[in-house]
């Protein structure tokens, strides 16, 4: 196991081909994966209704995940930096329309009626 651990060392220092990059990547994604995983997997077989606080610990993995598929994309392509850049100025603005509505601040029906994309959703 040491010597599986210290090839994985010794290739993550390389800089040929990025080859030590994937490996550390796919090192890294198992241990955002799995955990993953293996708290999703409890609420798979629940018959009962599931609200979005059950699922509040994979949004850490999901950022870690996030963050990870981001310096890929910066490392392995030059308009990797664009596709990371719009999706940071998507994250500000959806965070910015939805503010209100997940702070609980007070707002005008008007701008309550634009979340109401489905009719069933609020009343």
């Amino acid at each position: 196991m040491s010597q599986r651990f210290s090839k994985l060392k010794t290739d993550s220092t390389q800089q040929n081909g990025g080859e030590g990059l994937l490996a550390r990547i796919d090192m890294t994604a198992a241990f955002i994966v799995i955990p993953f995983l293996i708290q999703w997997i409890f609420f798979v077989f629940i018959g009962r209704v599931l609200f979005i606080y059950h699922f509040f610990p994979n949004v850490l993995f999901t950022i870690l995940a996030a963050t990870l598929w981001a310096e890929w994309l910066w490392k392995k392509y030059k308009w990797g930096k664009w596709v990371i850049a719009a999706y940071l100025v998507i994250n500000v603005v959806c965070f910015a329309i939805f503010f209100t509505v997940i702070s609980g601040l007070p707002m005008t029906t008007h701008y309550w009626d634009v979340f109401r994309w489905m009719r069933g959703w609020v009343t």
